[in-house]
């Protein structure tokens, strides 16, 4: 279970060879950080991704992302430091998982921590309203207003 897919780079002179990365990156991170390593420009709009050159030039550089979101058909994720919740809105489900101790994702922990299920749950709230209120998030997602009206 779970969502783990292995990333290759190579970057001479500038990531060091034959390490790994622990830190939690996603897709949308790819084009800064080619960016950042090639020196290219970026384009004017505002990215979601961030760069991963200061993880890939140190295993010990804090995570890019301290969190993470996303939802898909009818489940929302959020995931933190080795935290990851998972709700099923249609069947109103919760389930947690410490990726650290199960990286499979086969043990729900949600019954035995409710107040890391509470924590999650917050911050993926949190996380929705700052994009119900983003301008720009608002403007792109809205519908015109009906010509009729």
């Amino acid at each position: 279970g779970g969502i783990r897919v292995p990333f290759l780079l190579s970057a001479p002179g500038q990531v060091p060879e034959g390490e790994v990365r622990d830190q939690c990156a996603t897709s949308m991170d790819l084009l800064p950080t080619i960016a950042a390593l090639t020196g290219a420009a970026l384009p004017a709009a505002t990215l979601d991704g961030r760069s991963l050159a200061p993880v890939l030039a140190a295993a010990s550089a804090p995570p890019i992302h301290p969190s993470l979101f996303w939802a898909y058909d009818k489940w929302w994720v959020a995931r933190q430091a080795n935290w990851k919740a998972l709700g099923d809105v249609d069947a109103n489900k919760m389930v947690l998982y410490d990726l650290a101790a199960d990286p499979g994702e086969s043990r729900n922990v949600a019954g035995s921590n409710p107040a890391g299920v509470a924590f999650l749950v917050d911050a993926f709230s949190q996380f929705i309203e700052g994009l119900r209120t983003d301008p720009k998030v608002r403007a792109e997602y809205e519908p015109p207003p009906d010509a009729s009206d």
